[in-house]
């Protein structure tokens, strides 16, 4: 009696293929992932580029009022901030054109390869089985719901 349901009813030749076509799901969902991810951060990319021209120029603006300003006021104190503004644009203009990015990559790598458990998540991985029992849970939590006239939550 327990035979029929511990044999397996598929044949092997339509379980590989199925295997077949699940990997070749997954590989592309891996890729649209990878793409999705590459078009984001290139349009960062753009966005910052084209706002730094509009920064370089609002940063040349104050800096002539402030030389100005201190000028005037012969007070040289005035020109302090040109340092903090000269040093932003400078950090805005390595973002966007410099080595950022890949010093960035470069760090993450390491730290990944130093200790790569100081980013493992908290009670481990998820696993299919966790994802099954939840599936279940809900299923049977909206079941309880409906019999007993409740409203169902999401």
């Amino acid at each position: 009696m327990g035979a029929t349901w511990s044999t397996r009813t598929v044949p092997q030749r339509e379980f590989d293929r199925l295997s077949a076509a699940y990997d070749r799901q997954i590989s592309d969902q891996i890729a649209l992932h990878n793409l999705h991810f590459e078009q984001k951060r290139s349009f960062e990319l753009a966005t910052n580029r084209e706002s730094l021209g509009w920064e370089v120029m609002a940063a040349s603006t104050v800096t002539v009022a402030l030389v100005m300003t201190a000028a005037a006021l012969k007070n040289k104190l005035m020109a302090v901030p040109i340092i903090i503004l000269v040093m932003g644009i400078g950090y805005r203009y390595d973002r966007c054109y410099g080595e950022h990015a890949s010093d960035i990559k470069a760090c993450a790598e390491r730290l990944l390869e130093e200790d790569r458990r100081r980013f493992e998540m908290i009670g481990g991985p998820i696993t299919l089985d966790e994802i099954d029992a939840r599936v279940q849970s809900k299923r049977q939590h909206s079941h309880l719901d409906r019999s007993s006239g409740g409203v169902t939550s999401n």
